[in-house]
């Protein structure tokens, strides 16, 4: 029977082209052959295609793509009417290979109501006798399956790849291994699923059968199926090849939702979990990418599953990575943080050169994680006594294999043989834990031994397949979330349903001002439902580390030597980048980064390099800007104006003052971008204590006591300072000092004059309950800083009731309100300055009435100021953020130029 269709047609009922001598039996099952120029192949194709020994009706449609060649007509005429039964002949407009897939689908669907699946076979092909039987089989097994796939058998260019094994989302987002050459499920088309027909260059397929995985359909191989797959040095698939970096960007925008960094990662637990953990206390294996969740096993199954992996990789799957450790080493890592991360690091490290990556844990002097790292000749000598050991799934391999073992058992001696890794991870409560006392080493050692008596007693681990794997294998997945990711190893979390986890970036974690507006803006969103996470760039170590472990879901460290460091050669309006942003890892901290949903640069000059990629990754980058700092010849500079040199990577940034902000908008970022996020107190204190400290000082007579805590660099005014404190010695002024900060003549001060103030300098505060007492102790706070921004000691000062005595910097005055909640003074000469402050001090000594209303006012001016403001700004940017990027996008207009229309 011919039809012939032109663009626009319906498929219709064959009736309307005259009778046809159908077969009774109505078709279940349907092949669909476009052909365009092999007129002569052709006939090969559509012998195979009868030759089917399924017991099923089945219907076989050729679709002649406006072939040219009169052949071709001839050819699919002539088979047409030599089975009428069994073959129709549609012929249509060239509309190219996805077009003529359609009008075949759309002729099935309409005319065989019976049909339950359709088989696409290319012209150029053949199939043996048993495919359609064995593929419909397969199909039938499970309801929820698509499609049934079959191995690459290739003949012309001869070859044979195997594709078997479960069906895997993850690499097919990676690479196209389902031939078109398969049997699809009805219910798929009767949902609209249809061939791409704007896809003229190829990979026509490949976007198919995503969209089927995007509809909650999943492939199937099938065993032995029988497709017969032509292969010529120059073919339609070849020219695909050529235009496989186009076509596979249109398919990431069409697909977006697929190739989402949570699905990615989502889609590795569930098909190939990266590392498996053997607990040598329990005897189980866990299996899983996330340690905190997966598959447990019996340590004797997974002896049979490694063997079988061994011999079988697509068939059966073990991790990659093996992990020898206990349930108590676990345990404590996640207690401290630092579970994924020292997966990521010994990861990473498998991939640099080490043989085995071992990680100790031990205590710290004080209230902080630390850090340390060896490999080659700076190894730390540790191994012996790890608590936890990772390996590659494929050293192991050859550890079993070799009939010596001194190799491997030397990681129980002092001077082990293997390249190695070893980390060190100390922490101050860790003298509360019992140590492993090289339990890791053991542990492996008695695995590998067991793992060699399989090997070499039972022989269970010979290879079961002849033909290769053709596409990447199950136990190399983890290479494909890196490589959809563009990425190095990639950050072991695994996001659950409904969370949104956002990443603080910070260049190391001290008591400074950044790291608390950080650490405060972190507490304000994990309030409002956010999961943070801390980034450390530029150091090995964090202090505060109860603090972090409060706020923090994990802690993590860059760990680059590379990082941190200036480099004067790369500058931008004066202003000096990092080595790292030029020439640093940027794949490595990509990883790392990449299961974020939002990160947050807190002046790390390393992190500008990665925002870019982290930006197209769908990763919602911010920077926080807190000041415009000044370099030594008093000029504008600092971490803003590397933000502007990056602002193109950044979605949003954070200003922590309306004057911040007017001066980033006037800089060149968009005023869409600004988000005003206002500082407030950095630590929380109750409302008792700070009544109980109001009322001491209110009681309080006597000398007037004058506090200045901070930093003691040019930038806060140190020689005003001195100035201050002479003048009124001089004059003889009943007052009080604490100097709170680092030593002035241990840094090498040149001016004889800052002398002074060694005499009445204090240690500078290691934590809020120091700074308490010190703000209890104070009437007055002077802050004489040549710049600033919102100093975060103002906004704790005026909570306790403080009067501040400051410059107008920065924007200070938004937080003092002057002669009412404090005082502020002109920044300008020496002289002026100290005599300014003088004169506000020397007031207040005189009038106590007045000090006890401006720190009542300032107590009360300081309840406006609250970190859950700031947080609610940036979560909300953040969601208006992750709205626009959830639609779709818009479809481009053309619009007429005003000079045109006129």
């Amino acid at each position: 029977m011919l039809r012939t269709l032109n663009p626009g047609d319906a498929a219709a009922d064959p009736a309307q082209d005259g009778p046809a001598p159908l077969a009774a039996a109505p078709p279940r099952l349907a092949i669909v052959l476009p052909v365009y120029k092999h007129s002569v192949l052709v006939t090969e194709a559509i012998r195979s295609a009868l030759e089917q020994t399924t017991p099923l009706a089945y219907r076989i449609v050729i679709v002649n793509d406006g072939c040219a060649f009169r052949e071709t007509h001839e050819v699919a005429l002539s088979a047409a009417r030599a089975h009428p039964d069994r073959v129709v002949y549609l012929r249509r407009p060239n509309g190219g290979l996805s077009a003529a897939r359609n009008t075949g689908i759309d002729y099935v669907t309409a005319t065989w109501p019976t049909v339950e699946a359709i088989y696409f076979l290319d012209a150029d092909n053949r199939l043996y006798p048993q495919a359609l039987e064995r593929a419909w089989a397969e199909l039938q097994a499970d309801p929820g399956i698509g499609w049934v796939y079959p191995d690459f058998d290739m003949f012309g260019q001869e070859a044979y790849f195997g594709s078997g094994g479960d069906y895997s989302v993850l690499k097919h987002l990676n690479e196209n291994y389902c031939e078109a050459g398969s049997l699809v499920r009805r219910s798929l088309f009767d949902k609209g699923l249809r061939f791409d027909e704007s896809m003229r260059l190829g990979f026509e397929d490949w976007d198919f059968w995503l969209q089927a995985v995007g509809l909650g359909y999943r492939g199937r191989h099938g065993e032995a199926m029988g497709l017969r797959y032509r292969k010529r040095p120059e073919s339609m698939l070849a020219n695909s090849e050529r235009d496989r970096a186009e076509i596979i960007a249109y398919m990431r925008r069409k697909h977006k939702a697929l190739y989402q960094r949570s699905h990615i990662l989502a889609q590795e637990q569930h098909e190939a979990p990266r590392y498996a953990i053997c607990l040598g206390d329990t005897s189980e294996v866990l299996l899983t990418t996330d340690a905190r969740v997966g598959e447990r096993i019996a340590w004797a199954e997974f002896i049979e599953r490694f063997g079988a992996a061994w011999a079988d990789p697509q068939r059966t799957y073990v991790p990659p990575f093996m992990v020898f450790t206990t349930t108590a080493c676990l345990a404590a890592l996640e207690e401290q943080r630092v579970a994924p991360w020292t997966f990521w690091r010994l990861e990473d490290a498998l991939g640099n050169g080490a043989a085995f990556a071992s990680m100790v844990l031990g205590a710290a002097a004080a209230d902080s994680i630390e850090t340390r790292t060896g490999a080659g000749e700076t190894r730390l000598g540790i191994t012996r006594h790890a608590d936890l050991v990772m390996v590659s799934r494929s050293i192991l391999q050859e550890c079993v294999r070799d009939t010596s073992v001194n190799w491997l058992t030397s990681l129980a001696e002092q001077n082990p043989l293997p390249p190695l890794f070893e980390l060190q991870v100390q922490s101050g409560d860790a003298a509360d834990r019992p140590a492993n006392n090289g339990r890791a080493v053991s542990v492996l050692l008695r695995a590998a031994f067991e793992l060699r008596e399989v090997h070499h007693g039972r022989g269970l681990m010979l290879a079961a397949d002849w033909r290769p794997v053709g596409s990447t294998a199950r136990c190399d997945l983890f290479r494909v979330t890196r490589e959809l990711l563009q990425s190095g190893p990639v950050f072991p979390r695994v996001k659950a349903d409904g969370e949104r986890h956002v990443g603080f970036i910070l260049p190391l974690a001290s008591f400074a001002g950044v790291e608390k507006v950080a650490t405060n803006l972190a507490r304000g969103m994990k309030a409002l439902g956010w999961t943070p996470h801390l980034f450390l760039f530029a150091a090995p170590r964090a202090d505060n580390a109860a603090e972090l472990r409060e706020i923090f879901a994990t802690i993590n460290f860059l760990d680059d030597p590379k990082a941190g460091h200036y480099d004067p050669s790369v500058r931008y309006f004066g202003t000096v980048f990092n080595t790292w942003t030029k020439s640093g890892d940027h794949g490595r901290a990509i990883g790392l980064l990449a299961g974020m949903d939002a990160v947050i640069n807190a002046h790390s000059a390393d992190a500008h390099a990665v925002m870019g990629s982290l930006k197209r990754l769908g990763v919602k980058t911010v920077a926080h800007l807190h000041l415009v700092d000044r370099d030594r010849y008093g000029e504008p500079a600092g971490f803003p104006y590397q933000v502007l040199a990056y602002e193109h990577s950044y979605d949003a940034v954070l200003v922590i003052s309306k004057k911040l902000q007017a001066w980033a908008h006037a800089m060149g970022v968009p005023e869409a971008k600004l988000v005003y996020a206002p500082n407030a107190a950095s630590y929380q204190l109750d409302d008792a204590t700070i009544a109980r400290i109001m009322d001491a000082r209110a009681a309080r007579t006597g000398r007037l006591r004058i506090a200045y805590i901070g930093r003691f660099d040019r930038q806060k005014g140190l020689d005003r300072l001195a100035g201050l404190v002479k003048a009124l010695a001089i004059r003889n002024a009943p007052v009080e000092w604490r100097i709170v900060g680092g030593s002035v003549l241990a840094e090498g001060a040149v001016d004889p004059d800052l002398a002074a103030i060694e005499a009445f300098r204090l240690p500078p505060t290691r934590s809020p309950e120091e700074l308490t007492d010190h703000l209890a102790w104070a009437d007055v706070l002077v802050m004489p800083s040549y710049f600033e921004g919102v100093p975060l000691m103002l906004l704790e000062a005026l909570r306790v009731g403080v009067v501040p005595v400051a410059t107008r910097v920065g924007a200070v005055h938004e937080v003092i309100d002057h002669a009412k909640t404090g005082y502020l003074v002109e920044s300008g000469s020496l002289v002026a300055t100290v005599g300014a402050m003088l004169q506000c001090i020397t007031g207040l000594i005189a009038d106590r009435a007045l000090l006890r209303r401006l720190a009542g006012q300032a107590h009360d001016a300081a309840r406006a100021h609250d970190w859950a403001v700031a947080a609610r700004a940036v979560g909300d940017r953040l969601d208006t953020l992750a709205r626009a990027g959830a639609r779709p996008a818009a479809t481009p207009q053309v619009i007429e130029s005003v000079a045109a229309a006129e």
